[in-house]
């Protein structure tokens, strides 16, 4: 697959023969990368070179490196979505709230979609977020009913069946993240939220997309209406404002 590199430039030319293996197609969006080894004993390079060339790969946004498991190579759409959409420094509130109506149109269409589409095994990874939600609620557990609150709303996008429509509501969730765990830091709403996603869940069960579709809209609603209640600070952390 590969050739063996003879040149001072060795980081950039390990780069550039995986970007050519990539766009050749001989890898494809999710494929494994070879091993560190496999690729210092096929490109005849430095181990050195071999690292200093994925993390280059990396800033580019071409391959994401997962700890432990491999490089891997990320879907394009993904790369564009992630350009397009603007860095976590630059949301302001009513930006904020402007993503929030984007996932409003977003999610709305999807969950319609979803009660049609979804798997019996779609349905009891929703039924399994919505009970970790409330046992991590009852155990005062934030970062566990953030997971919850992601894995949910997630679930439902991947039960669409459209894998264009999961990379970019993946992009849009990275840059709500702080404001998912403000919100649900704010004891009186967590119940509020539970029951939006309980909604959800029995209109996606009942195969009923219009129900689902309401379901989502009242739910977004309701946390939509929180950012009135942060404050977000100019290195991007997100506050919340007991006004």
């Amino acid at each position: 697959m590969f050739t063996t590199i003879n040149s001072t430039r060795v980081s950039q030319e390990v780069v550039e023969q995986i970007l050519d293996v990539i766009n050749k197609r001989k890898l494809l969006p999710g494929d494994r990368l070879p091993g560190e080894r496999q690729l210092v004993n096929e490109l005849g390079v430095s181990r050195a070179s071999v690292r200093e060339a994925l993390r280059s790969l990396e800033t580019m946004g071409i391959i994401e490196v997962r700890a432990g498991v491999g490089a891997f190579v990320r879907n394009p759409v993904s790369n564009i979505v992630r350009r397009a959409l603007p860095s976590r420094l630059l949301v302001d509130r009513e930006m904020l709230k402007q993503l929030y109506g984007l996932r409003a149109i977003i999610e709305t269409g999807a969950a319609a979609v979803a009660a049609q589409a979804a798997t019996a095994e779609d349905l009891q990874k929703l039924r399994q977020a919505v009970d970790d939600m409330e046992r991590c609620h009852a155990a005062e557990d934030l970062d566990g009913m953030v997971a919850a609150d992601i894995l949910l709303h997630r679930s439902i996008i991947v039960a669409t069946g459209n894998d264009v429509l999961v990379q970019v509501v993946d992009n849009i969730a990275d840059l709500l993240t702080d404001m998912r765990r403000v919100s649900l830091s704010i004891g009186p709403g967590v119940r509020k939220t539970i029951a939006g996603h309980r909604a959800i869940l029995r209109a996606l069960e009942q195969r009923d997309p219009e129900a689902a579709k309401k379901a989502m809209a009242d739910h977004l609603e309701t946390v939509t209406a929180k950012v009135d209640s942060v404050e977000i600070t100019k290195t991007g952390e997100i506050i919340y404002i007991d006004r």
